[in-house]
């Protein structure tokens, strides 16, 4: 009996999760090219911060959540990455998808020295781009109009973030 349960219990994994990778190709497809939905979110520092008064810059538009492993081992990449291209205009913007305690945050970015502007209480943005739960980090690049030019749907590997976000500064998305 227990050998079915865990054959079981492994087709049922490798199910989800085959469906899961067509299903980011067939969100990536239907959201590339498009307008990046507008927002409006307050920043840990209390500021508000929209997507549309950053026209005119690159975007990279990070969604996380702090209680996420693979977020948190994304952090420290984006932070290198919002320190090597903010020469060239990129803003790098951290959007809380789960809505975490704001105190809890701002320790865990003092404390790992991160440098992309986190955005508080995310889920309704979250909402706007098609974000569930379970797909966090996603990661979204908007060029200089505000279009969507690429979307990473799960932890990227470092040269992939690179690649695709200088590819995203030189305007060649």
């Amino acid at each position: 009996m227990r050998r079915v349960w865990y054959a079981w219990a492994f087709f049922a994994l490798f199910g989800v999760v085959g469906c899961a990778g067509t299903a980011s190709r067939q969100f990536v497809a239907q959201v590339k090219h498009k307008p990046a939905p507008d927002f409006e979110l307050t920043a840990l520092d209390g500021a508000k911060v929209r997507l549309s008064d950053q026209r005119g810059k690159p975007v990279l538009l990070a969604f996380f959540a702090y209680g996420c492993g693979p977020c948190r081992a994304e952090a420290p990449r984006l932070s290198k990455i919002a320190d090597e291209y903010k020469k060239d205009g990129l803003v790098v913007l951290a959007v809380n998808a789960w809505d975490e305690d704001k105190e809890i945050l701002k320790q865990y970015v003092e404390q790992n020295k991160l440098n992309q502007r986190v955005l508080l209480n995310g889920g309704e943005t979250c909402d706007r781009y098609g974000i569930v739960s379970r797909s966090v980090p996603t990661v979204f690049w908007v060029d200089r109009s505000g279009f969507i030019v690429d979307v990473d749907p799960g932890s990227g590997d470092v040269k992939s973030l690179e690649n695709t976000t200088r590819k995203l500064v030189a305007g060649k998305s």
